[in-house]
């Protein structure tokens, strides 16, 4: 995963507004989170004083008003004056108080009999009948003494009638309210928190100073009436009117079944709250501009000879030492630009000495190289030539400059799939066979890793030593051998069979000590028979002159006839031998005597090298296209330098060799390879050994 990359300029500019900014943000945030909550209480607070003031003079102009009924009933009940006296106080009565339009008396169907006026109000008096009407037909059925009626507004006067039930009369004192409607238009908090009076009963605004009908309107159509009409105390709420905020009091007035209500816009309410969230708003910004100059100022400073430094550290990581910075900060930061200079200066120097150093190492490198007589290539782990020799490139016949080239671009076919083993599995040794007509020429190639001393991998040398001789040693050598074996056979044949006729006495009588030494040269001479025979036998397999004669071969039957001849050589050691086949019969496509010959070898070299009372297992298992067979003894184990070596002609571990001739297993490794199959062993020294085949079912 790729690392994000974050300038140190950047970081620098936002470490520094964040510290010089993050405080005011945190002191602003827990300020108006705490002043919000204050300041709506004391508004609240305000606003339920002002709606108690306002319902106070509500009351006390009505608690006027009944005081004045009461008198008025005091003077209509006299009895002791003549109706011209009580008219004449009431009069007076209404003299002394202007806010009286009028006083009527009505009898019990409600038609006005007597009205005293205010001639300043009322300038054309009649006598009305309230019979019929609504509002008096309700309050006589009511059962109520007193009741405030019927309010209306006339010639520009504010009236509502005092209806007072007095045995079988009625007193009707008609009120001016404009006085009222005066002293609460005096009452406000602010420019738009003002009183307004609902008749929720008819629905209609008794009294408002808001000019906005649709907040009237909405007042009259908000739940909050019917809240305020349920409630005895003082209330309030915050609503939302055509998107404008109010926050609202309230307070029912029972006995006049009105409701008063002091609205107030939110903007205006928090006016102070908000200016102060504004105005701190503003400071911060100016604070982070000021804050964002001042780092950014501060950053460039910094990170300018920063900068430098780094730039001149990449050019001399890409080996130019020759680099000079010049940073005038008067502080660390020029030191450390000074110093940089010095240590430039020193590698510049030091590198001179080096370079002169290193060609005179690559001089003798390449000599000592090129003087080799093997050839030497050395790729790095993808193929790409990075060091040849002459002797490489005479020996694969190429004459360009390969330096940076892939190998296995250039390389001959027969040689590319032993280069590609070589580098696959190294410190292994192939051979390589680049012989032509009449001209023998062989190789050994081995790859291995190289390293240097810290064990950094540099990549893969690959030495092509020249063989050719030792091939042709060998060959003259298996030559010599093979024609004096096939020599002798003859002359054996004929040595056995008259030692055959001597033992049989035919040719004459012989006594038993004679008996015994025939029978020695006998199995003397058989055994150097099988010699002669097992090199000739190889010599055939490796010539290729072998034939195979394809039958169908039941495995299980030649492992069990191997066993039967060979029951007296395991029963002398008391061995204990298992044989586990997958199947009772395992057919595969193969020549029945050879196949035998190497369960024989392999299961008398398990009889040969098992300590007496031990045991051996050969097991057969059959899979889809193949078989897989083994002979495992208990004895003394191979080490692992001899595991491949034994399948080489005569190859035997030392201080092993029990009287074999060691091509036993030479011959086993070309029965099973010429069937197309392979032969290996497991061993550890000290856990005997498990020698392993696998052929497959067909020959195809």
């Amino acid at each position: 995963m790729r690392r994000l990359y974050i300038p140190f300029f950047v970081k620098f500019i936002f470490v520094f507004i964040c510290i010089s900014t993050l405080p005011l943000l945190i002191l602003s945030f827990q300020s108006s989170k705490l002043l919000r909550p204050i300041l709506r209480t004391l508004y609240l607070e305000l606003h339920t004083k002002t709606i108690e003031i306002s319902t106070a003079k509500i009351r006390s102009y009505f608690e006027t008003l009944s005081q004045i009924l009461t008198l008025v009933e005091s003077i209509v009940i006299r009895t002791d004056l003549p109706w011209s006296g009580k008219q004449t106080l009431l009069e007076s009565l209404i003299d002394i108080n202007p806010n009286i339009v009028s006083i009527s008396i009505l009898d019990t169907s409600g038609k006005e009999k007597i009205k005293i006026y205010n001639p300043e109000i009322l300038t054309q008096p009649k006598l009305e009948d309230f019979s019929k009407t609504e509002f008096f037909v309700n309050f006589t059925k009511s059962g109520n003494k007193t009741e405030f009626l019927n309010f209306r507004s006339e010639d520009g006067i504010y009236r509502i009638d005092n209806f007072h039930k007095h045995q079988n009369l009625y007193i009707r004192i008609v009120v001016s309210l404009n006085p009222l409607f005066e002293q609460l238009k005096d009452i406000k908090i602010g420019k738009t928190g003002t009183i307004t009076i609902i008749s929720p009963s008819n629905h209609s605004i008794i009294f408002t100073n808001l000019t906005n009908k649709n907040v009237t309107e909405s007042l009259l159509s908000d739940q909050i009436v019917k809240i305020a009409k349920q409630s005895v105390t003082v209330g309030s709420k915050e609503v939302v009117y055509n998107n404008i905020g109010y926050i609202l009091s309230y307070m029912s007035l029972p006995f006049l079944d009105w409701i008063a209500i002091l609205q107030q816009e939110q903007a205006e309410a928090y006016y102070i709250s908000n200016l102060l969230i504004k105005r701190t708003t503003r400071l911060i910004l100016f604070l982070l501009f000021i804050s964002a100059f001042v780092s950014f100022v501060l950053a460039t400073g910094i990170s300018q000879p920063i900068l430098k430094i780094v730039n001149a550290a990449k050019t001399v990581a890409s080996g130019n030492f020759n680099v000079n910075i010049k940073i005038r900060t008067f502080d660390e930061l020029e030191i450390l630009g000074n110093t940089f200079n010095h240590m430039a200066q020193k590698l510049n120097e030091y590198a001179e000495i080096q370079l002169d150093k290193l060609i005179a190492e690559k001089t003798k490198t390449e000599a000592i190289i090129f003087s080799i007589r093997d050839g030497i290539i050395l790729t790095d782990h993808n193929g790409t030539i990075l060091l040849i020799n002459k002797r490489a490139k005479d020996i694969l016949q190429i004459k360009d400059t390969l330096e940076n080239l892939n190998i296995f671009n250039i390389l001959d076919e027969r040689i590319k799939p032993v280069f590609e083993s070589a580098l696959r599995e190294p410190n292994k040794i192939f051979e390589l066979d680049l012989s032509k007509e009449n001209y023998p020429e062989f190789y050994q190639t081995m790859a291995l890793p190289v390293s240097t001393p810290k064990n950094e991998k540099i990549g893969i040398v690959t030495v092509l030593h020249d063989i050719t001789l030792e091939k042709q040693i060998d060959k003259m050598k298996d030559d010599f051998i093979h024609s004096i074996t096939h020599d002798l056979r003859n002359p054996m044949t004929s040595i056995r069979g008259f030692i055959k006729l001597l033992s049989d006495g035919l040719a004459g009588p012989i006594n038993e000590q004679q008996k015994k030494m025939l029978d020695t040269m006998d199995r003397a001479s058989f055994k150097l028979l099988n010699m002669i025979n097992d090199i000739l036998d190889v010599a055939k397999l490796e010539a290729g002159r072998m034939e195979l004669n394809l039958e169908m071969t039941n495995l299980v039957k030649i492992v069990n006839s191997v066993l039967e001849v060979q029951q007296p050589l395991y029963e002398r050691k008391n061995l204990k031998v298992t044989f586990i086949p997958q199947k009772e019969e395992i057919f595969i496509l193969a020549d029945p005597k050879l196949i035998e010959r190497v369960y024989t070898n392999l299961i008398g070299n398990a009889i040969k090298f098992t300590p007496e009372g031990k045991s051996i297992t050969i097991g057969i298992e059959e899979f889809d296209d193949s078989i897989q067979s083994y002979v495992q003894d208990t004895g003394e184990g191979i080490p692992k330098n001899y595991q491949e070596k034994i399948f080489e002609k005569f190859g035997q571990v030392e201080n092993k060799a029990k009287g074999g001739t060691g091509l036993g297993l030479t011959i086993c490794k070309y029965i099973i390879e010429a069937h197309k199959g392979k032969i290996w062993v497991e061993s550890e020294v000290g856990h005997g050994a498990k020698f392993i085949f696998t052929l497959p079912k067909t020959q195809s």
